[in-house]
């Protein structure tokens, strides 16, 4: 399992604010060490993840309160673990798709995301959902367009045959209608 470690600090006198997150991978029993904290932590939020126990389009954080009280008490979190629901992605020809990821969730902005899951060697990925889930996914290949779809616990295992991507080419202009080398477009 992953373990998703958020902490902040602020200095209200000063008017700063740094904040840090850190992914953490637990050990054989479970047990994760995060070593290079802060001393002080004014505020911070804790998860853990792991893909064949996910029960939401994200999953949830921890709020904490005092670190003192992480440090002093410890913390324990727990999955469970879903119902196997199994992908199979091909390109466009019906063959596994190289490199392609299935992806939980619909906001790609949140910090709290699942991360991509890769395809295996016969471009199949599974994941565990909690009993009753329907969740939005999509997948994505390098040259083929995405597709988005539903995961739903306890359904038969989907295949999904990706398109060849469309190219889009956009040109950005200066006001006085000049190349701008170097812009970004989102």
């Amino acid at each position: 399992a992953k373990v998703l470690l958020e902490v902040a600090r602020e200095d209200r006198a000063l008017g700063q604010y740094e904040g840090f997150n850190e992914t953490l991978t637990t050990n054989a029993a479970g047990v994760w060490v995060a070593r290079d904290l802060p001393e002080t932590i004014g505020s911070g939020s804790v998860a853990c993840y792991s893909l064949d126990a996910i029960d939401g389009a994200f999953f949830p954080m921890t709020e904490m309160h005092s670190i003192e009280d992480i440090r002093h008490w410890g913390v324990a979190l727990r999955l469970e673990r879903g119902v196997p629901m199994t992908v199979t992605v091909l390109d466009s020809a019906g063959k596994p798709a190289k490199g392609a990821t299935l992806e939980v969730g619909n906001d790609w902005n949140v910090l709290n995301r699942f991360p991509p899951a890769p395809v295996d060697e016969a471009g199949r990925v599974t994941v565990g959902l909690k009993a009753g889930l329907s969740v939005p996914a999509s997948v994505k290949a390098p040259g083929f367009a995405p597709q988005q779809l539903t995961l739903t616990a306890g359904e038969s295992p989907q295949t999904v045959k990706l398109k060849a991507a469309t190219p889009l080419t956009i040109r950005v202009v200066d006001k006085a209608g000049k190349p701008a080398a170097g812009a970004r477009v989102f």
